[in-house]
């Protein structure tokens, strides 16, 4: 509980000593507990502080940007600044005309941005999530490492739709000499001709200059080979891992996921997918990722075989697994599916039993994955998932895969729990009437009306 409003401040202490002291609370909720300790606070902290700890800004509009430069103890209020294109309704507009309008503008807007900038200390988080490039190629970077000393926490991604961009450039900017960040977000999506190679060992420096990293997400579009990297790479506290489209030797792969027994989150999407002289697969000792919650692999172009990656797989904690594109025995995942019964959220899509045309599900037996609540599937395995008698609040179906005999019979097994059903298009209305009479229990979900929004 909070305290209430005293009418006298609680503590007779000069401003500067009191803003160092509320420059160790960074969260918008600790500031507004702060706040409601006495009417001191409540007079220091709001709006100000409480207005300024994230800022969530476009360069087509700078009004938040001129106060802080007008008024420049507004900046060590701020903690996050994210820097986005304009947004209509739910689609970013990928025009760089409803930015700023040109470069000359987007210039001059970065250039006040940087301005601001050198006046926020205590900035822990900086984003850039734009279609191009800065204009202003370094001049942020260079603030950033001049001005910013707490920046932990960096997000870069550019989608260049419609103006092209040399990727190489980028990779050589100062942006790569920020050191001791905890979480990187790299999303470069860029042209893939560029006039010299990538320089890799630019980028090794950056990401083996943050020691204390605990989030790392890296997506590519030209499959930079990153071995050196992941053959040296410790970060003892690594707890998210996300890669897409980059390539590492297999070996050196599994041996860094060995090595990082913190990891929680792994999100594999196209690793190794441009490599032909290695196999697509990976395998891990038994004992790897103890910690492991969630794991999802996805695949772009062919099926890739993990059977060596599940067969021996034992994670206590499990608790979601997504799988697209990928192949392997039956037995073998359903063997993976069984050792793990904390899983709450399965789902898997376009993947292929070598052993069997019937799907990559095979005879899951009745308790198993005690803890389901939420299920896209292949085909009809659905109905094995729902006569196991997994608790299912959630699914995704086809509805042509109502229109299986034993739809009845697995729809009843998960009535009692059942919540929502998310289908791919729309249900016939024959269908529908025909599980509400035949499974009234569904009834209350409303799930098979005409009228439902598909």
């Amino acid at each position: 509980m909070f305290a209430q409003l005293s009418p006298f401040p609680l503590f007779d202490l000069p401003i500067e000593l009191v803003d160092r002291v509320i420059d160790y609370v960074d969260e918008k909720r600790d500031v507004l507990a702060l706040a409601l300790t006495c009417h001191y606070f409540n007079t220091l902290l709001i709006p100000d502080h409480l207005r300024y700890r994230k800022i969530l800004m476009g360069l087509y509009r700078l009004d938040t940007v001129e106060n802080v430069i007008a008024r420049p103890a507004l900046g060590r209020n701020i903690r996050i600044l994210l820097i986005r294109p304009r947004v209509t309704g739910r689609r970013r507009e990928p025009l760089d005309r409803f930015c700023c309008g040109s470069v000359e503008a987007s210039v001059v807007a970065e250039s006040r941005v940087a301005l601001a900038l050198s006046v926020m200390p205590n900035l822990t988080k900086f984003e850039w999530d734009m279609y191009h490039e800065p204009e202003t190629k370094d001049l942020l970077w260079e603030t950033l490492i001049a001005s910013c000393p707490r920046l932990c926490d960096l997000m870069f991604r550019i989608l260049p739709a419609l103006r092209r961009h040399s990727e190489n450039t980028l990779y050589r900017s100062k942006l790569f000499d920020l050191r001791y960040l905890t979480a990187i977000y790299l999303d470069i999506t860029t042209p893939q001709q560029g006039d010299s190679p990538v320089p890799v060992d630019h980028v090794r420096r950056f990401l083996l200059g943050s020691p204390g990293l605990t989030s790392l997400h890296i997506a590519l579009n030209n499959a930079i080979p990153l071995d050196t990297i992941f053959s040296e790479a410790s970060w003892p506290h690594l707890g998210r891992l996300v890669l897409r489209t980059v390539s590492c030797h297999p070996t050196i792969f599994e041996s860094f996921l060995t090595r990082h027994p913190t990891i929680h989150h792994i999100h594999l999407y196209s690793v190794n997918e441009s490599l032909t002289k290695w196999p697509n697969h990976l395998s891990l000792q038994p004992g790897a990722l103890p910690n492991l919650l969630h794991l999802r692999i996805d695949r772009q172009e062919r099926p890739c075989r993990i059977d060596a990656f599940l067969q021996h797989a034992f994670w206590l904690k499990l608790q979601s697994i997504s799988f697209h594109l990928l192949s392997c025995v039956s037995d073998v995942f359903t063997a993976f599916l069984h050792r793990h019964p904390s899983v709450e959220e399965l789902s898997y899509t376009e993947c292929q039993a070598v052993d069997n045309p019937h799907g990559i599900l095979k005879d899951l037996l009745p308790g198993a994955l005690p803890k389901l609540r939420n299920f896209t599937g292949d085909d009809f395995d659905y109905i094995q998932v729902c006569v196991a008698g997994c608790p299912l609040q959630e699914m995704c179906l086809n509805p042509e895969e109502l229109e299986s005999d034993r739809a009845e019979e697995a729809f009843r097994r998960v009535a009692r729990t059942l919540r929502f059903i998310d289908f791919t298009s729309q249900v016939e209305e024959e269908i529908g009437e025909r599980l509400e009479r035949n499974v009234p229990e569904l009834r209350p979900l409303r799930l098979f009306e005409p009228s439902w929004p598909y």
